[in-house]
């Protein structure tokens, strides 16, 4: 092997080595069918949070979802926000701005007849849906650890 090549091999075997002693690569993927490439990846951390902000299509409510990333258990519904008690109502909680939980969901699916003010923020990243998905079309949310 030239020494180019063998340089390279120390680099690589470095890094690999060093991803490993950081922990696992946490990566949220969005799909929008099972046999696509994700349309988006999105480097992440174990217990990083994301956000899934719409409008609730019942009540045109403002709505944030939170979700702990859980390199095991995929994401973690942890905290619903909203101005509007009937969302908290649709979800059979108690009415009141916004909630604590702890709620595993594994992969996220979500379904939607029009996905204009569907946003995810992870960090300091944001991603449109509607750019991704068309009304009525399927987008899951998956945690993927390499």
């Amino acid at each position: 092997m030239r020494p180019a090549g063998l340089l390279i091999l120390a680099v690589l075997s470095a890094w690999a080595a060093a991803a490993r002693a950081d922990g696992p690569a946490v990566w949220i993927e969005l799909r929008t069918g099972e046999d696509q490439p994700p349309a988006v990846r999105l480097a992440a951390a174990p217990n990083q949070t994301l956000s899934l902000e719409f409008v609730n299509s019942i009540y045109l409510a403002p709505v944030r979802e939170t979700y702990a990333i859980n390199a095991v258990q995929g994401l973690i519904l942890v905290r619903i926000e909203s101005p509007c008690a009937c969302v908290f109502e649709y979800y059979g909680l108690e009415a009141v701005n916004s909630h604590n939980l702890h709620r595993p969901v594994g992969d996220l699916s979500l379904l939607s007849s029009d996905y204009t003010h569907h946003r995810l923020k992870l960090g300091d990243r944001s991603v449109a849906l509607k750019d991704m998905v068309g009304p009525g079309e399927r987008i899951t949310l998956k945690v993927v650890v390499r």
